[in-house]
């Protein structure tokens, strides 16, 4: 997130299914807000000024290890194409 301060985002934008109670737990405890649910998903926004400072403390720590450690790649990622999604209007 870093590099997204320094590309000028402000704000992001995240989704989980709202049954993932890990996942909106980290949402929450780097600020995020809950904006809008869609079904089973929940969408959050978080602000960048407030989440860096909250997310590099929490890699500073041996959980934040453990995630390094899982998240490194020894090859490249596999280009699977652009992302779709998929939206219900009505």
């Amino acid at each position: 997130m870093p590099d997204a301060r320094r590309a000028g985002i402000t704000r992001l934008t995240a989704e989980t299914f709202a049954g993932n109670r890990a996942a909106r737990q980290v949402l929450r405890s780097l600020g995020g807000l809950s904006v809008h649910r869609d079904g089973p998903v929940v969408i959050y926004r978080l602000d960048i000024e407030t989440a860096v400072p909250k997310l590099e403390a929490l890699t500073q720590t041996a959980a934040g290890d453990a995630i390094r450690a899982g998240v490194k790649q020894t090859a490249p990622a596999q280009d699977l194409g652009p992302p779709v999604r998929v939206r219900r209007y009505v």
